[in-house]
C-alpha cells in the first residue's frame, strides 16, 4: 500500500515538473537569447541606434573605426556568418554607470522589435566624462528586420 501511495505521489510531482519545464522552454523560444560578445564605454554613436552585421568585411570596418584611438585595439570576435550575425547596439551619449541590455519586445514574420532593459542605473558624478557606449551581440542568422524602440 505504501508503495502505491509513493508511486502516485512521485508521478504527480514529476508531471508538474515537466509542465513547468515545458512552460520555461516556450518562454525561452519567445524571448530570443542574445549572446553578449563585447561591451565598452567608448566607440559608439551620439544617438541610440542598432546595426546588423552579416559579413566579416563590415565587422572589420566597425572594429577599425572603434580601434582608431585604442592601443592595443579591441580584438575581433570570431563569428560564423553562415549561421550567426552580429547586432551592434549604440546607447548614445550618456553618463550612466552601466549600459542596459536589449530584449525582444515583439516579433512578426518580417521584423523584431527590440526594447531596452531598464534597471537600477545611476548617473556617475557630474564631473565625469560623457560616454558613447556600445554592445555587440551574437544571434542566429535571420532575414528579419531589427527595429529599436526605446521606452514609449
Amino acid at each position: 500500500m505504501k508503495a502505491i501511495l509513493f508511486l502516485v505521489l512521485a508521478l504527480t510531482i514529476s508531471c508538474k515538473s515537466h509542465e513547468k519545464a515545458a512552460m520555461a522552454v516556450s518562454e525561452d523560444s519567445i524571448q530570443e537569447e542574445f549572446t553578449l560578445l563585447l561591451s565598452d564605454n567608448y566607440g559608439g554613436t551620439a544617438t541610440a541606434e542598432i546595426q546588423v552585421i552579416k559579413d566579416t568585411k563590415t565587422l572589420i570596418r566597425f572594429f577599425a573605426e572603434i580601434n582608431k584611438t585604442r592601443k592595443p585595439g579591441l580584438p575581433l570576435p570570431t563569428i560564423d556568418f553562415n549561421k550567426e550575425m552580429v547586432l551592434v547596439y549604440c546607447y548614445g551619449s550618456t553618463q550612466l554607470k552601466t549600459i542596459p541590455g536589449l530584449f525582444v519586445k515583439e516579433e512578426t514574420d518580417q521584423e523584431k522589435i527590440l526594447g531596452v532593459m531598464e534597471g537600477e542605473n545611476q548617473l556617475t558624478s557630474s564631473d565625469s566624462a560623457i560616454k558613447l557606449p556600445f554592445s555587440l551581440y551574437k544571434l542566429p542568422l535571420s532575414e528579419k528586420q531589427y527595429i529599436l524602440r526605446t521606452n514609449e
